[in-house]
C-alpha cells in the first residue's frame, strides 16, 4: 500500500529543509522531494496497471483453453473413428521421431 504523497513530501521537507538552510536550497529539496513522490506513485500505478492487465491475460488464456478443450471433446464424440485414427497416426509418427533418436 503506498504512503500518502503529501505526508511523505512534508516528512522529507522537514527532515532536509531547515530554517537554517538558505531559502532557495529549501525550495529545491521541497521540489525534488515532491518529484521524488511522484514518480514513486506513478511507478506504483504503473505496476497496479501491469498486474491488472497480467491477471486479465490470464483469465483470457484460461478462457480460451476451456472453449478449444470443449470443442475438442464435442469434435471427439462427434467422429470417434476418424479421431482414433488420427490419434493412431500421430502415434506412430511420433514413436518413429523418437525411435530415431
Amino acid at each position: 500500500m503506498p504512503i500518502s504523497a503529501t505526508g511523505y513530501t512534508s516528512k522529507v521537507t522537514r527532515l532536509f529543509a531547515d530554517k537554517d538552510a538558505p531559502g532557495d536550497l529549501r525550495d529545491d529539496i521541497r521540489r525534488a522531494a515532491r518529484t521524488w513522490v511522484s514518480n514513486g506513485t506513478d511507478a506504483w500505478q504503473r505496476a497496479s496497471d501491469l498486474t491488472a492487465d497480467a491477471r486479465d491475460l490470464a483469465d483470457y488464456a484460461f478462457d480460451q483453453t476451456a472453449h478449444v478443450s470443449q470443442k475438442l471433446k464435442n469434435e471427439i464424440r462427434a467422429n470417434p473413428l476418424r479421431s482414433s485414427a488420427i490419434a493412431l497416426a500421430c502415434g506412430l509418427v511420433l514413436g518413429a521421431l523418437l525411435a530415431r533418436r
